[in-house]
Parts: structure tokens; sequence; C-alpha cells
């Protein structure tokens, strides 16, 4: 073997060894009906026989985490071997440094912004560090240290560079930027804005315990057995509580609360969903600005368990700052039990305890066609710089939608929810509504005695 190829498959050697475990090379050469046994040196040698030094790397996924700087100075040399000084002259280099490069974009977590200067010193010191990854190879030439991308996987990247351009990579600039001072602001600044976080996450996974406690050894009392009362539930009650009533006896489709409280309690406790929630609480008591889309809320009322999910929660300087609740209907305004639903949310996220005394809730009309349309949450910022109570309309792809803005009165939620317990607990039985037009559509009015009354 050349001296050459020698150190290309000295360069590979070292690439596998850094990215794959015993365990994954064992596993590769199973997978091409190889059974090989003996030292993590030897199983690399056999898996470098069986693979491509193109499936090799594809098989890694490092193209998936490299950085944007990264990217452009694997870029500069897809047309052959460079200089440090090389790279950074290069046409490409010098359109994305004249741009205005925040520090945090290199990893450095400042808010500061780079000068051209600076941000080529920067970008030149992280060439070595693609070497160190087994990715470029270095050669000498007189004084200067020449790099280029390692021949047997330069087709690689040709293909996965090729289309690269200059908008994309300022994009990921940014968007690098802004994931490095949230982690700064996150992991520095964790309780700066709401001291009692641990205390509502601790709290909260109690509730849960208890409730899955309850749910195995005990039999519930309220009505039809249930151990948590979902909002849609309550809110329902204030439709026609009948209906609620025969939903429970003879079926109706499941909503996403009442899925929740049959399969998804334990859930709560295990794996990714308990590490996301201590992320949650954490980022939330930094102060940063955190939207939580169906987040599920657990809470207990005079030992009585409610629950729900929010299509929205937007929290920022540690509090509470907006329920939203999207609404696809042919209505200009919300009725009542779209209030009563959205407060029992506001309720709950006060009963985890988190912070509560300037949250608001926005019930959001939209007509059927806006349905799935992301340009809808374009409304959630002009909501959340607004103040107080008001209506907000905008023109989304050529329809009108309206939000509702409501300041959340604890004692309103708690009076509409007192009145509702009454019949979970027995105290009372359901009562019907008085409007006829809603019977009359009602899928359960064959098995209502009140329609019959109607009719």
């Amino acid at each position: 073997m050349s001296s050459l190829k020698s150190k290309y498959m000295e360069v590979l050697c070292s690439f596998v060894n850094a990215r794959f475990t015993k365990s994954q090379l064992h596993d590769m050469c199973r997978k091409r009906g190889v059974k090989a046994k003996g030292r993590k040196e030897n199983l690399i040698r056999k898996v470098i026989e069986l693979y491509s030094p193109d499936e090799l790397i594809g098989h890694s996924k490092i193209f998936e985490h490299l950085r944007w700087y990264e990217k452009l100075i694997l870029f500069t040399l897809l047309s052959g071997s460079k200089t440090k000084e090389e790279i950074i002259k290069h046409e490409m280099t010098q359109r994305i440094l004249s741009h205005k490069i925040p520090e945090a974009a290199f990893g450095i977590i400042t808010r500061r912004i780079l000068q051209e200067k600076e941000a080529k010193t920067y970008l030149s010191r992280k060439i070595n560090g693609l070497r160190k990854k087994h990715i470029l190879i270095t050669e000498k030439q007189g004084r200067n240290l020449v790099y280029s991308i390692h021949p047997w996987v330069l087709s690689y990247f040709q293909q996965k560079l090729s289309e690269i351009n200059e908008e994309d990579l300022i994009k990921e600039i940014y968007r690098s930027a802004e994931s490095s001072i949230r982690f700064l602001r996150r992991d520095i600044f964790v309780g700066r804005c709401w001291h009692e976080w641990r205390d509502s996450l601790n709290n909260f996974k109690k509730v849960i315990k208890e409730l899955i406690d309850r749910t195995r050894n005990f039999k519930s009392q309220l009505r039809f057995e249930v151990q948590a009362i979902p909002a849609s539930s309550i809110a329902k009650q204030y439709y026609c509580e009948k209906k609620v009533e025969l939903a429970y006896k003879h079926g109706e489709e499941e909503t996403k609360e009442i899925l929740l409280g049959r399969e998804a309690h334990e859930k709560l406790l295990e794996g990714t969903i308990k590490t996301k929630m201590e992320s949650l609480w954490a980022e939330i008591s930094s102060g940063l600005q955190v939207t939580v889309r169906e987040m599920p809320l657990i809470g207990k009322y005079k030992d009585i368990f409610l629950m729900g999910i929010p299509d929205a929660v937007i929290f920022k300087d540690g509090e509470a700052k907006l329920v939203i609740e999207y609404k696809f209907t042919k209505s200009r305004y919300p009725w009542h039990d779209h209030h009563v639903q959205a407060r029992i949310y506001c309720l709950l996220l006060h009963l985890i305890g988190f912070k509560t005394e300037n949250l608001r809730y926005a019930l959001i009309l939209a007509p059927q066609e806006c349905k799935g349309l992301p340009e809808i949450r374009n409304i959630e910022r002009s909501i959340l710089n607004s103040n107080g109570d008001e209506i907000i309309e905008k023109k989304i792809a050529g329809q009108i939608i309206r939000a509702f803005v409501t300041t959340f009165k604890i004692e309103e939620a708690k009076q509409e929810l007192e009145w509702a317990l009454q019949y979970w607990l027995k105290e009372r039985d359901a009562i019907p509504t008085r409007k006829p037009n809603k019977c009359r559509i009602c899928s359960f009015n064959d098995k209502c005695n009140h329609t019959l009354c109607i009719k």
C-alpha cells in the first residue's frame, strides 16, 4: 500500500473509530451477513471492507450535525485543496462574512455582533475542528498547511453541499445564534424570573402520582366512576348537561382530554416526557418566551382531579401570559361554554403553581377553511402584544379571523367549576338545555326524554 493510500486508510479508520461503538460495528457486520468477532480494531477493518466510505459517512449521520461554518468550509474545499487564507478569501466565504455575524453563531454565548475581520478569525480557528473530526486531511506545501476533503468521501459532500446557497447559510447562522442565547438564558438564568419553579414541578409530579395510585387502587366516587374530570366535559355542561350525561352512557367520540385520562397518566412520568417537563419548567423560569402546544395539564381542586389540553399556552417573564383556544366555526362570537373551557385551563395553570396574575385567554374563531393553515398562528403575536380585553381581527388567506381576548379572573372560574362539580358529586341530576334548536341537532335526541318533551 502506498504511503498516501495508507494515510487515507488511517484517517478513515480514525473516523469510524470516533463515530461508531463496538456494538454498532457488530450490527453493521451482521447486516451484511458477516459474523465478526474480536477487538474493535478488527471490527473497524471488517466494516471498512464491507461498506464504501460514502456509506460509512452516511451511516454516521455526521452531516446532520455539522454547524453552518463547517458546511461553509467544506463548500469552499469542494473545488480543491486550499490553505486557511484561501478558504477565508473564497467568494462564498466573503459574501457570508460580509453579513452581521453574531458571536453566538460560533458558540460563544454573547449578544455581540462581530466585525468582519473578527468573523474571519473565528472561521479560521474552526478549520482544524474538521480535521479532528477526520473529514479533512492536511499536507505541507512549503510553509503552508493545505487542507482538503478526504478524497474517499469527497463525492458524498459534493452531493450534499452542491445546492448550498448564501440565503440558507445566513438563516442557519441566526438560528444557531438564537439557540446559543436560549441555552445561555435557560442554563444560567434558570429561576431568575420564577424562583418557585421546582416546587411547582414537584407538586405537578406529586399530583400525577397520586392520580395514578388512586386509579389503580380506589374506585372513584364521582359520577361514571371517572378519576379526573376533563375540562371539555365541564365546558359542555354549559351547553347541555344532559348531552354530557348521554355521551358518557352511550359513548361519543373521545376528546383528547378523555384519551389523556384513560391512557396517558403514567406516560407523563416516563422517559422523555418527564425530561421534557423538567426542561420546560426550567426554561419558563428563566424568563424566555415559551410557547407550548397541547400541553397536558392536571390539577387537584378540593380533592377532585381536573385535566385539560389547551391548544397553546404562552409563557413569558416566568409567568403564564396567554392561553389560546382555536375554534373553527361559522359563528362570529364565542359561546359561553368556550369561555368556560378556557377559564378551566387557566385555573389548571394556577393549581399547578404557575404564575397567573397577568394571565389572559384568547378564543380564536376561524372558518373551517383555515384549519391546518400555519399562517393562522400569526395572530398570536398580535394578541400577545395587546393589552387587556379586546377583539382582534386579521385577514388570513382571504378569511377573517377574530380573536376574543379576556383577562382571567380566578373567582369567576371557581364559581363556574363549583356549579359543574355538583353534577359530578351526584348532588343533583343533569340539567338539560332549554333551547329546542340544540335538541334538534343533537346526536342523542332519540335517547333523550327532554327532546321528546320539546316535541
